[in-house]
């Protein structure tokens, strides 16, 4: 309804604000602290303590700014807003769950040790049918977001297995919000 009134690179900021406001900005600060952690120094315990520290690093910042920036140009460039935040939604949220569900947890404890701690093969089941079920309507575009959210997920988790011993709740964050870029770029190259 803003789009009547407003700009559409006003209306997609906004956009992009509520989604972090409704997510409590969780997975945007999981972004944050895993670029410090990833891409600064140091043996996997550093990494791990780097990201577990209150403040931010220029990485952190670096990375949130240009992945936001990326977010609002794509969504601004789609001629259907509301499908391409579909897509991205449901693409990053089942990254998510199988980056948690296939891959290690890197700490004993911390904000993602119960998920993982909880998920079984099933709900990875469950949620990659309910994935395709919810992306089916998208045709060649919904699978080549899933595609390429797998893609992104697995390039990610590679990094954290090499740099952290595995993944984190920060890590989980960072798929999510990676892929959800992703996932924009995929509906705007194939509209």
């Amino acid at each position: 309804m803003l789009s009547l009134a407003l700009p559409v690179t006003i209306v997609v900021i906004l956009d992009l604000g509520a989604l972090a406001v409704l997510t409590g900005g969780l997975h945007l600060d999981g972004l944050a602290d895993t670029a410090d952690g990833l891409f600064g120094g140091g043996d996997a315990a550093r990494r791990l303590e780097i990201m577990r520290e209150p403040g931010v690093g220029a990485f952190a910042v670096a990375v949130l700014v240009l992945m936001l920036l990326l977010d609002a140009a794509a969504l601004a460039s789609v001629p259907v807003r509301g499908s391409a935040l579909w897509l991205a939604a449901v693409c990053s949220r089942w990254a998510m769950a199988m980056a948690i569900w296939a891959f290690p947890y890197a700490r004993s404890a911390g904000l993602g040790q119960p998920y993982r701690a909880s998920v079984r093969s099933w709900h990875a089941v469950a949620a990659t049918a309910l994935a395709a079920a919810l992306t089916l309507p998208f045709g060649l575009t919904g699978a080549a977001a899933l595609t390429v959210a797998v893609a992104l997920t697995a390039l990610i988790a590679a990094r954290a297995i090499r740099a952290l011993g595995g993944m984190t709740g920060d890590v989980y964050g960072a798929v999510g919000e990676i892929t959800f870029a992703g996932a924009l770029v995929v509906v705007l190259v194939l509209s």
